[in-house]
């Protein structure tokens, strides 16, 4: 009934044109979604290339982590001066800081990678009662070991 009505029609469309239309902008966000049909609509319908431009690289929580994140903060790393140094202070005061998990994958050649756990890993017992080995999942005969370490952070190395 509702296709009956004045200035309401429906232009017929194989299914499969339909489904790679929903599939192409299913998962994009809002915020992408719109870019995208806007973008289209310049270039198909404006018949303008010079109005589409690509974005700019847009940098992520993860690149600002990648970038900020330091293992063990001091407090000159507190400083909140910039959002990129909130963010990446948010994300250490998240972590749990009582045991740290290995990665062991390139021990012949005395590299060893820690990280602290996060909140699924401390619920499981990662670390704990669980091999700290990020791919072991041994739970008998484990012991706690206080490490002593170096890493190199920013071009510096620092000992603990």
């Amino acid at each position: 009934m509702g296709d009956s009505l004045p200035g309401h029609f429906r232009i017929p469309v194989s299914s499969g044109i339909q489904n790679s239309f929903r599939n192409n902008i299913k998962g994009l966000d809002a915020y992408s979604r719109h870019k995208k049909l806007i973008n289209d609509y310049y270039l198909y319908y404006n018949g303008t290339k010079e109005k589409f431009k690509k974005e700019e690289k847009v940098q992520t929580e993860y690149d600002i982590l990648k970038k900020e994140f330091k293992f063990i903060r001091t407090e000159k790393d507190n400083d909140d001066s910039t959002w990129e140094k909130r963010i990446a202070k948010k994300y250490y005061d998240k972590l749990y800081k009582e045991y740290c998990l290995a990665n062991l994958k390139y021990y012949k050649e005395y590299k060893i990678a820690l990280r602290w756990r996060i909140e699924r890993e401390l619920i499981s017992g990662k670390g704990q009662f669980i091999c700290g080995n990020v791919d072991c999942s041994e739970t008998e005969n484990l012991h706690s070991w206080e490490v002593n370490f170096a890493y190199k952070e920013d071009n510096e190395k620092k000992m603990l």
